[in-house]
């Protein structure tokens, strides 16, 4: 997960969801890596010291690990196997989601806010809803099994999702989009 240390940007969802399907499968490996650092006072630092002991109270000491600010975010990307946004409120635009998705990773977001609008669950992506960790662990597991069962749906769905990053969020695309408004508003201005 790429994202500041925060509550609204649902870290204690995500560990709380990876705790249940710890619980069912016991045997299952995995690493959580938290990537961004907190904001500096009291109630940040308060937020980071719940999320760590609530983390070994789950017992998931061994299997989570904090990086801090990290300026190649991309890297950690590149390293994940599944991306996770579990922000606990709409975000207009999630940066995070996105970056998931040109990576060409499997990417599971908030249907709320921005990333309703930037995936097509099952086809470039999946959704759970906001502040639901059971339902994030669902899709979770349904993530993990695939790349076990069925790894070619796997590829499919990171490629579908790194070519809708390429074709509607490019620099490109934005800008065409741009000039087009900026044409529209100049041809409706001259018919006034």
């Amino acid at each position: 997960m790429a994202a500041r240390i925060d509550p609204g940007k649902g870290q204690m969802v995500l560990i709380r969801a990876m705790a249940q399907i710890k619980k069912r499968r016991p045997d299952l490996a995995f690493k959580i890596l938290l990537v961004g650092g907190s904001l500096t006072g009291p109630p940040a630092q308060r937020y980071e010291q719940e999320l760590r002991v609530r983390i070994g109270q789950l017992g998931l000491s061994n299997e989570v690990a904090f990086t801090g600010y990290v300026s190649n975010v991309s890297d950690y990307l590149n390293a994940a196997d599944i991306i996770v946004q579990a922000s606990t409120h709409p975000e207009a635009f999630c940066l995070a989601v996105l970056e998931g998705m040109a990576s060409g990773k499997v990417v599971i977001a908030t249907r709320e806010g921005g990333p309703g609008g930037m995936i097509d669950h099952g086809v470039d992506g999946y959704f759970h809803n906001a502040g639901d960790h059971v339902g994030l662990a669902a899709q979770i597991e349904l993530a993990l099994d695939n790349q076990r069962q069925f790894p070619e749906r796997v590829t499919a769905v990171g490629e579908a999702a790194q070519r809708k990053v390429m074709q509607r969020f490019s620099v490109v695309d934005s800008t065409r989009r741009l000039e087009d408004i900026y044409r529209r508003l100049v041809s409706s201005s001259r018919a006034l």
